[in-house]
């Protein structure tokens, strides 16, 4: 969806589909209007799923964002308040950033530590 349903060169989606599904067709509140199984703001769209999951969609940016979450539903929209007010304002750069290996080395060893740390406290249902 981001860049209209290519990937690379080659198109998955129709180019049609794709901007009429993420049209809004249905005003749903001041701040959205729902298209085929996404939510359009102003200057992103996004699908929401159970408990929380989200995928955002910033064509400004050329950016996705995923959250997987176990949320109730009193914080069902959390994903949207952190990506309102913390993630997009902090995207300032029009292209990618430079490599930066150290910083890339640090981060993945603090995934793994977190997910060591927390493995334990994943229940899977089969």
């Amino acid at each position: 969806y981001l860049n209209k349903g290519k990937w690379g060169r080659k198109q998955i989606l129709s180019q049609s589909w794709v901007e009429k599904a993420i049209s809004g067709h249905i005003p749903a509140s001041p701040k959205f209007q729902y298209g085929y199984q996404w939510w359009v703001a102003e200057d992103f769209y996004f699908a929401l799923g159970y408990e929380g999951q989200f995928v955002f969609i910033v064509p400004q940016r050329n950016m996705v964002a995923v959250f997987t979450s176990s949320l109730g539903r009193h914080l069902l929209f959390t994903p949207y308040t952190y990506m309102q007010k913390y993630i997009l304002p902090a995207c300032l750069s029009e292209g990618p950033l430079p490599a930066n290996p150290q910083q890339s080395d640090r981060l993945e060893k603090l995934t793994i530590e977190l997910q060591e740390k927390y493995y334990h406290e994943i229940q899977v249902s089969p």
